[in-house]
């Protein structure tokens, strides 16, 4: 697998996550069915059936929010036909979920993302349906039907995904199924993909294995998606990314480690570790192609994990934007958008600006434009600056061929204010100043080290002033050639 080339649309730039139902309801929209209140609160114990009327058509007058905070694409979770709000038990792979827009509603949403260079990445569930897609209901009905083959049954039932009845898993041993769902320019995958996908996030990735993701990722190809495939696996992925199975995944060992290091549940040396160790295992392709979380429609809500605490929210926040990889912003979470568990963290998008936490929110565009503005932040290499002598701070340096691209990341997960002094095993200039993005501080490198004062919970993202003298260049002696 290739590094990213920077030039590619989108590259490293923030994948923003839309779980339709929740996000905005069309100005003129259609009530085709009971709607619960806007500002109601998800049904608990959840069934999947409450609706709140979001559609597509309300994503398309929402977009100004979306590129506000920097982002590439949309990752919008199932939008098919299906029996439920969450999408997840698809009914009809053929058309687009009436209760949210149909067909021209989807049209519509990749004219608009097209228009604005925004990427658009569908949910494939291919793993299991749900139980009244057609195929099912038929290969139930009768052991003689063709059907049948595309399912597990046995003397005992069928197999379902975690045994939830409702979702049976498919048989990807049978010829119908690939082709119906990913497999040549029939399929759902080819489809949609010619209707305006540009990539696709592969639901029970882990599920699936490996040799299904890795057919499914050609097929895609072939199609022309050219955002690739980002699996859902949630546990050390480097052997999904190492024999080519998918091109990126969603970074849950990433929002492992971090969340527990602002929680205080494991020391900063330990995350360190974890950061260190994700980034020298996993290919270097696959990482920058992953999707670094710290929130999803299967997570508690960031704010609410959190404590709505403004410096652990900026602590994370900060390092998901500096560390590898795409940061996915799951809808809502820029502006502190609270909630528990599913359902409670699939709570409606207020769009009364006077609930938001702006601080929040303009942190996320600030990160957004500095995203776009360095290629060490999207495309860079990592290199640790994780120290004996500094256990309890978090740093690392996103470095690009040009030196003065350099960005160094320093991070101080505790409840003190702190100062550091760190080793940069780097060709850095003596003398060379060093000015922070975040904040108005600067330092500079002496003896091959940088000095620092951080306040509590406090992230400093330092790149070189080389100019910082008038008529001198101190990079001149690397860029010298004979």
């Amino acid at each position: 697998m290739s590094l990213p080339d920077d030039g590619e649309r989108g590259v490293g730039l923030p994948v923003y996550e839309i779980f339709p139902d929740r996000f905005a309801r069309a100005a003129k929209a259609r009530r085709r069915g009971p709607w619960r209140d806007w500002d109601e609160r998800p049904e608990s114990p959840p069934r999947g059936r409450d609706r709140f009327g979001g559609d597509l058509r309300g994503i398309c007058e929402h977009l100004d929010h979306v590129q506000s905070l920097g982002a590439g694409a949309l990752y919008l979770t199932p939008i098919f036909a299906s029996s439920s709000n969450h999408g997840y038990d698809t009914v009809s792979y053929e058309k687009i979920d009436p209760e949210l827009g149909g067909d021209r509603a989807f049209d519509a949403l990749a004219r608009a993302a097209r228009d604005r260079s925004l990427g658009l990445v569908l949910d494939g569930v291919f793993n299991h349906t749900g139980c009244e897609h057609p195929w099912f209901l038929a290969a139930k009905s009768s052991r003689r039907a063709r059907q049948r083959s595309a399912f597990h049954f046995d003397d005992g039932g069928y197999r379902a995904w975690r045994g939830h009845s409702s979702l049976p898993e498919w048989n990807h041993s049978d010829e119908s199924v690939r082709r119906l769902l990913y497999e040549g320019p029939a399929s759902a995958l080819a489809r949609w993909t010619r209707r305006g996908a540009t990539g696709w996030r592969l639901d029970c990735a882990s599920d699936l294995g490996p040799q299904i993701c890795a057919l499914i990722r050609r097929e895609a190809r072939e199609a022309g998606a050219v955002d690739g495939v980002t699996g859902e696996v949630m546990s050390f992925a480097r052997d999904w990314l190492s024999d080519g199975a998918l091109d990126g995944v969603m970074n849950y060992v990433f929002r492992g480690a971090v969340i527990a290091l602002v929680r205080g549940e494991i020391p900063a040396n330990q995350a360190a570790w974890v950061l260190d160790k994700v980034a020298a295992e996993y290919p270097p392709a696959g990482l920058l192609r992953s999707w670094t979380v710290v929130g999803s429609h299967d997570t508690p809500r960031l704010s609410t994990l959190l404590g709505e605490d403004p410096g652990r929210l900026r602590l994370a926040v900060t390092l998901q934007y500096a560390y590898p990889g795409t940061p996915l912003v799951y809808y809502g979470d820029e502006i502190g958008l609270t909630g528990g568990d599913d359902p409670d963290n699939r709570r409606t998008m207020p769009w009364d600006a006077d609930r938001w936490n702006a601080p929040l929110l303009d942190l996320y565009r600030k990160l957004g434009r500095l995203r776009s503005d360095h290629a060490a932040l999207r495309v860079g290499g990592y290199l640790p600056l994780a120290q004996p002598g500094e256990p309890e701070i978090v740093a690392f340096a996103r470095t690009v061929p040009e030196p003065e691209g350099l960005v160094i990341c320093v991070a101080n997960p505790n409840a003190r204010r702190m100062a550091v002094k760190i080793l940069l095993p780097l060709s850095v200039p003596d003398g060379l100043p060093l000015r922070d993005l975040l904040a108005d501080r600067r330092t500079a490198c002496r003896e091959g080290f940088i000095r620092l004062e951080l306040d509590s919970w406090d992230v400093a993202f330092l790149i070189p002033e080389p100019d910082a003298i008038t008529g001198y260049d101190f990079f001149e002696g690397l860029r010298k050639r004979p």
